[in-house]
């Protein structure tokens, strides 16, 4: 139920992203853009609530914010898990960890 409810916003604000029944997506650049970039994940959902996504990839942080716009940002408040740091971030921590790692590039 939430995956369809997600599927609905990403088709009304995000374009070339491609989510299948069981949650997974593909997010690809534009054709307009100048360089390619790809995000591929996860949703989960438990109790008709968005419980976490996993992601992968890179993308420019303008699109990082869409992405986050679709799941409740500004408004809520998310948390990032690095799995092989083991460690949780709030966004601002998690920003500069990307920019840092070239993960999400202005």
């Amino acid at each position: 139920m939430v995956r369809k409810q997600v599927q609905r916003i990403w088709d009304q604000t995000v374009t070339r992203m491609f989510v299948e029944l069981d949650g997974s997506f593909v997010w690809v650049a534009e054709k307009e853009e100048t360089r390619d970039w790809p995000l591929d994940g996860n949703l989960q959902d438990r109790n008709e609530r968005l419980l976490l996504v996993d992601v992968k990839g890179t993308c420019p942080s303008n699109q990082f914010d869409r992405l986050l716009r679709c799941i409740g940002w500004p408004a809520t408040r998310l948390i990032f898990q690095l799995v092989r740091e083991a460690v949780f971030l709030d966004e601002e921590e998690f920003r500069r960890y990307a920019a840092a790692q070239a993960h999400v590039v202005s």
